[in-house]
């Protein structure tokens, strides 16, 4: 199983450039954060930032490895990635406690084999969705002890320890898997659901809460006035107001599991939660996670922002909802065939298509034509990172945000290389130019005798001879 994690999800991790918008903002983020020892204001180009301004916790774990291992991409992108593992190792551990051992085999395979929570935005990338499932998941499991065991002081004190951790990596989301709880609750554990309210833990975990978030608040907007407006409004108002071209139809997740997030086991997920309600269930956690799947995919179906990697906490719940009937379907097929290492046999049989097309998307690193030249200088630059005295005095202008030009400027100025990120076509003669944009190579031909030293792909190095 280790091994099966490290070739899809770290392999390579470090093999492919900061990707453009929520990556490079949380990298650059962290590298000034760790320079200025800002613990609570985020920075971009020395001034604080508000856009993509999430809780500190992913930035302080890009901050702890930035400081282990200095400052690339593999210690940008680490937390993800050990985040994405441990949910794996959570739903072994999961399945193979209150299921079986073959069980905890498929749902960590099924995991692995999800390429909506293996990828981009997620498990291979330095942004704060996967670490947030990873703390939705923790609590999932705790609220399923607190049921099986009638409130357990433990692990009540666990699910309000999760929820606290999911608010620190992603703010809002830490709530999203709440309203799914509180149905099932309502419906399937009445009696301790209720017995719940007459427990001070209860209260004592919610006021822990509630001091430490909203000491959060307080500081933040101390430290950076209009914090709390950018919050509330502009990450709470995602609900309820689209952001940029993210406002898709209400089918928008359904469609997008089907069409490549779980399309592997959508199918068996939508079978596995219509049997789930009928029996007791209560013993496995087969009727929690189809709620909570269920619960979680129809409460972001409302939201006015929609994007592919908001649904990313909920990949680990299906693949415990899946693995339940499955090992149960292997099982009865075991039984009736006269093979040595039947199960194993059928394993690698389901499995082998799934894991090799996992493999073989690390091994391709980078996304297709269209957003590769929109991040072509991005390449360029991560091409040449072992070789940076080539970039030494490069101007690199862009169109229109360069945050992951920022990273860039600051891995080489690690290395003792400088280079310039910026918007301004004011040049001096001799200066060597890296450009892709169509309007930015139209401006610099209108106005400069223009000397081509390199093309690469979408991307040119010009040498500034004069100007007109």
């Amino acid at each position: 199983m280790l091994s099966l994690i490290y070739f899809v999800i770290f392999q390579k991790l470090g093999a492919y450039p900061i990707r453009l918008w929520d990556e490079s903002f949380f990298a650059v983020h962290a590298y000034e954060m760790w320079h200025s020892q800002s613990w609570f204001v985020s920075l971009y180009d020395g001034v604080p930032d508000f856009f993509g301004s999430k809780p500190f916790l992913m930035n302080w774990l890009q901050m702890l490895f930035i400081g282990g291992l200095g400052y690339d991409v593999v210690a940008v992108r680490l937390p993800s990635a050990l985040a994405a593992a441990a949910c794996v190792g959570l739903v072994f551990w999961l399945l193979r406690k209150n299921v079986s051992h073959l069980a905890a085999w498929i749902g960590a395979l099924v995991l692995l084999c999800s390429p909506g929570f293996i990828g981009y935005h997620t498990a291979r990338t330095g942004e704060a969705d996967t670490l947030v499932a990873l703390f939705l998941l923790t609590q999932f499991i705790s609220l399923y002890y607190v049921f099986q065991t009638k409130g357990s002081a433990k692990w009540i004190w666990a699910f309000m320890a999760s929820l606290i951790l999911a608010f620190f990596a992603k703010a809002f989301a830490a709530f999203f898997f709440l309203p799914a709880f509180l149905i099932y609750g309502l419906i399937f554990e009445r009696q301790t659901f209720f017995s719940l309210f007459t427990r001070w833990q209860s209260y004592a975990g919610f006021l822990v809460f509630a001091a430490l978030v909203g000491g959060y608040f307080f500081l933040r907007e101390a430290f950076q006035p209009g914090y709390l407006d950018y919050a509330f409004g502009w990450h709470g108002g995602r609900f309820f107001t689209p952001v940029d071209s993210h406002n898709h139809g209400f089918d928008y997740y359904f469609q997008e599991l089907v069409r490549w997030q779980f399309s592997w086991w959508i199918a068996l997920a939508m079978l596995s939660a219509a049997l789930a309600f009928m029996g007791r269930n209560s013993e496995t956690p087969i009727r929690l996670a189809a709620v909570t799947a269920l619960g979680f995919i129809f409460f972001l179906s409302f939201s006015q922002t929609k994007t592919p990697w908001y649904d990313a906490p909920v990949f680990p719940v299906l693949a415990i909802l899946v693995a339940i009937p499955l090992q149960q379907f292997i099982q009865y097929a075991v039984e009736h065939v006269n093979i040595s290492y039947a199960r194993t046999l059928m394993l690698v049989a389901l499995f082998s298509l799934p894991v090799w097309e996992m493999f073989l998307k690390g091994q391709s690193n980078y996304p297709g034509a269209g957003a590769r030249a929109h991040e072509i200088k991005e390449l360029y630059l991560h091409d040449r990172l072992n070789h940076p005295e080539e970039l030494e005095g490069l101007i690199v202008l862009a169109q229109y945000d360069y945050a992951g030009m920022l990273f860039y400027k600051y891995a080489l100025l690690e290395k003792d290389v400088n280079i310039f990120p910026q918007k301004s076509i004011e040049l001096a003669d001799g200066a060597r130019v890296l450009v892709s944009e169509e309007e930015l190579i139209n401006k610099l031909q209108t106005n400069y005798h223009l000397d081509t030293l390199e093309q690469f792909r979408e991307a040119w190095v010009f040498k500034i001879s004069d100007t007109k």
